[in-house]
């Protein structure tokens, strides 16, 4: 099971949403408004992903700024976790993956869509990663409370 990131950690997974979400939210804004706008917003978010890419790649499994956390194959492998915390562990090690492969696939088809990208797709790929976006923040948001309520029970 991974640990919970440090401060250090914490401040850089803060300062990366952050970029991540501005840029995104830029893109969608400016896709019909300034091209120009949109295309440099597209490359903060590819830079982005790169980044974390990077910084994932660099840590070991287990650790926060890692994307290769092990998921256990059941509870057997957990002694004492309940089906909520595989759930979330499967979540935390599929769902970063899930939202660097679809955002960065987006943005890489935008910058390359002079080529043979063709528009449509760029928007597919980006509608597809909105999606998974929001999927994110939704299981986000339940497993918090999901865990604040058990806190509260106790």
């Amino acid at each position: 099971m991974a640990r919970k990131p440090n401060s250090a950690e914490m401040v850089f997974l803060l300062i990366w949403h952050g970029v991540l979400s501005g840029g995104i939210l830029v893109v969608f804004i400016t896709s019909e408004a300034s091209y120009a706008m949109h295309l440099f917003s597209g490359v903060v978010v590819l830079g982005a992903v790169v980044v974390r890419l990077l910084v994932g790649l660099c840590f070991p499994a287990g650790t926060p700024l890692s994307l290769g956390v092990a998921i256990p194959r059941s509870i057997a492998d957990n002694p004492g976790s309940e089906g909520l915390d595989l759930i979330k562990n499967l979540l935390n090690s599929i769902m970063p993956l899930a939202l660097i492969a679809t955002i960065g696939a987006a943005a890489l088809s935008g910058l390359m869509m002079g080529g043979e990208f063709e528009g449509e797709f760029h928007q597919g790929l980006a509608g597809i990663s909105l999606t998974v976006i929001f999927v994110h923040v939704v299981l986000s948001v339940m497993l918090r409370a999901l865990r604040n309520t058990k806190k509260r029970a106790m």
